[in-house]
């Protein structure tokens, strides 16, 4: 993500005590936008990026802005757990805005388009946990993640969205108004929590463990995340730099705060209630370890069987496209109809049962 995101901050921690150990060169660059990031992620121009499924799996949908000749559908494995962390919504202290009940259609909520996370909870779960049309709210675009997380403090949104941990959120918190979080608990509200899984019912909340101090406790959208590659990562690779990441864990996890999941222990919990299929060569490290059993194996390929499918249908859809002579663009809704002709054959991405 970007360069103020609190996981850019991981990349650099592990990454450059990787390069001392290993004498392996890395390069840790930002891609702020989640369509470029996995673009790179999809040709191999990128090793190693890592989300939550709420943001790659609108890849493998093609939906949108990814709906790209060099976007889409492409074959994503799981490495390690990255974070396990919510999205919070906040507003200054000193605002009218106590909760989300007090969001109105004159309510400006911030959001970054190019990160997917960030616009499901101002265009989406925000407006319908008010009750409001999401049509009608009040969002306002920035180009960047820290104009939009920023947007409270300095005046040009109402509602501002971050990670607790992130210098954005940091900023916030310690500026002049300080920072309010927007509770997003539906513990006692089923007709919000209703109206909000209406639109994705794969959306969680969960509580912050860590951050700002205001944040500790408060519910937001909850994403457990993956650092992930493409299948066609060299196994090797993948098993050594997973070993390494475990080994090396006391060394680097010390240089800033988000590592505590990042672990065999929270990452052979995770993948099997996880969309996403894990990489043959992390796969082997853990069977190594003795924690991945057969079942977890036969989940894994039916996982994979179903990426696979919406890989092979994209490239069939753009075939497809050419033959008809049809641009393939997102914005083009001749190529988008296609597309969604392609997907309407296809199963749904869901966890399969581990039997």
């Amino acid at each position: 993500m970007g360069v103020g995101s609190s996981e850019y901050v991981r990349y650099l921690a592990w990454a450059t005590e990787f390069e001392q150990d290993t004498g392996c060169k890395l390069r840790v660059f930002p891609a702020e936008s989640v369509h470029v990031r996995y673009q790179y992620s999809k040709n191999g121009q990128g090793t190693i990026a890592s989300s939550g499924w709420a943001e790659w799996i609108e890849s493998i949908w093609a939906k949108g802005a990814h709906a790209t000749r060099l976007g889409g559908p492409w074959p994503i494995r799981g490495m390690l757990t990255s974070v396990e962390v919510p999205f919070i919504a906040y507003t200054t202290a000193d605002s009218p805005i106590k909760s989300y009940k007090d969001i109105t259609t004159e309510t400006r909520i911030g959001t970054c388009p190019a990160l997917g996370l960030v616009d499901n909870i101002a265009r989406d779960i925000l407006p319908a946990a008010a009750g409001i049309d999401p049509a009608q709210a009040n969002v306002v675009a920035f180009g960047s993640y820290g104009g939009e997380a920023l947007s409270p403090l300095e005046g040009t949104a109402d509602i501002g969205i971050s990670v607790p941990a992130s210098s954005y959120t940091q900023q916030v918190a310690s500026g002049p108004k300080g920072i309010r979080i927007i509770d997003l608990n539906f513990d006692n509200d089923p007709a919000a929590l209703a109206r909000i899984h209406e639109i994705n019912p794969l959306w969680v909340f969960g509580a912050a463990t860590e951050g700002v101090k205001e944040s500790i406790g408060v519910n937001g959208l909850f994403v457990v995340g993956h650092y992930h590659t493409r299948a066609q990562t060299d196994a090797d690779f993948v098993y050594h730099w997973v070993k390494w990441m475990v080994d090396n864990y006391d060394t680097y996890s010390k240089k800033t705060v988000g590592f505590s999941t990042t672990t065999v222990e929270r990452t052979v919990y995770n993948l099997p209630r996880d969309p996403e299929p894990a990489h043959a060569g992390a796969v082997r490290y853990f069977k190594e370890l003795g924690v991945w059993t057969d079942a977890m194996t036969t989940q894994n390929e039916k996982k994979i069987e179903t990426i696979q499918k919406y890989v092979v249908a994209y490239d069939e859809a753009i075939a497809k496209a050419d033959e008809m002579e049809i641009k393939v663009d997102p914005g083009n809704e001749e190529w988008m109809n296609l597309w969604q002709s392609y997907k309407d054959t296809l199963p749904a991405i869901v966890v399969p049962p581990l039997e």
